[in-house]
């Protein structure tokens, strides 16, 4: 079977693209962020959740790199809902953020 076809290939490809975009979201958060408007909550809320799945992203890479991949799944599975999350809030940003982050105090 050629090499390309497998799909430890694919993983490997995809792994590495992880790693460099792992460096690009370090670079950005590593930046003083740009002033905004206090009441700008779908900015603050795209912050975190920037930072939490870089995070993801890299325990992602080290259970790939252990052979773990089901978990790595899980992972990006939930990482998938965060942007699911991210895009709701987008969408009414008057109101979703307030209720995001009223649900997020209340479980945390």
């Amino acid at each position: 079977m050629d090499s390309r076809l497998s799909p430890l290939h694919g993983i490997h490809a995809l792994e590495s693209f992880a790693q460099r975009l792992v460096l690009v979201i370090r670079q950005i958060l590593d930046a003083p962020p740009p002033h905004r408007d206090d009441q700008d909550a779908v900015a603050l809320m795209a912050l975190c959740f920037t930072r939490k799945e870089a995070a993801h992203l890299r325990s992602i890479l080290a259970l790939v790199r252990a052979g773990q991949y089901r978990d790595a799944v899980l992972i990006a599975r939930s990482m998938i809902e965060g942007v699911a999350l991210l895009t709701w809030a987008a969408r009414e940003p008057s109101t979703r953020p307030a209720l995001w982050r009223k649900f997020a105090c209340a479980i945390g």
